[in-house]
């Protein structure tokens, strides 16, 4: 893990989140969830607890999807589809934080692989 490669990536995405839309069928929602997913498993491998927890939000944001259907931003279900997707994002927003903090704290540690002794 690298904060040099992975933070400034996973800050934009961060910060992205915020902005997207209600709208799980839109293009930028659908690329902004594939690029998070790419830089979590780069920055943390496949097997790390954090991957493992985004899986699990990005599942219930799928379901969310299937739950209200493509229209659901213009159906009397409009509240509840907004509801449930502001606890997704609420939950990716937490995720992301933990991740941004454990790539600092791996950043500061000292590296003692580097040929001194302790």
């Amino acid at each position: 893990m690298s904060e040099t490669h992975n933070t400034p990536r996973l800050r934009r995405l961060r910060l992205e989140l915020a902005e997207l839309k209600p709208d799980l069928d839109s293009q930028r929602f659908n690329t902004w969830r594939r690029e998070t997913s790419l830089s979590l498993r780069r920055a943390f491998g496949e097997r790390h607890y954090l991957v493992q927890e985004w899986r699990g939000v990005a599942q219930r944001f799928a379901l969310v999807a299937n739950r209200f259907g493509p229209d659901a931003q213009f159906s009397t279900v409009s509240r509840d589809f907004k509801h449930e997707f502001e606890r997704c994002r609420d939950d990716t927003a937490a995720l992301l934080d933990a991740a941004l903090s454990e790539l600092a704290i791996v950043d500061e540690s000292p590296d003692y692989s580097a040929g001194g002794s302790i």
